[in-house]
């Protein structure tokens, strides 16, 4: 999560191979992606109920 947050919002500032950088930002991207896709019936569930603590 913290490694898509500074994709996002950060600024590359020295970089020795841009293409090594750029596949390092798409899969910090897709896996934040992935973690929220598998995550989001456990949010909903919680959402739901008021409460994210296990039974």
């Amino acid at each position: 999560m913290l490694q898509a947050q500074i994709v996002v919002t950060g600024t590359r500032m020295f970089c020795t191979d841009a293409l090594l950088a750029d596949e390092f930002e798409l899969l910090a991207l897709a896996l934040y992606q992935k973690l929220n896709q598998e995550r989001a019936r456990i949010v909903a569930e919680g959402l739901r109920s008021g409460s994210f603590l296990a039974p």
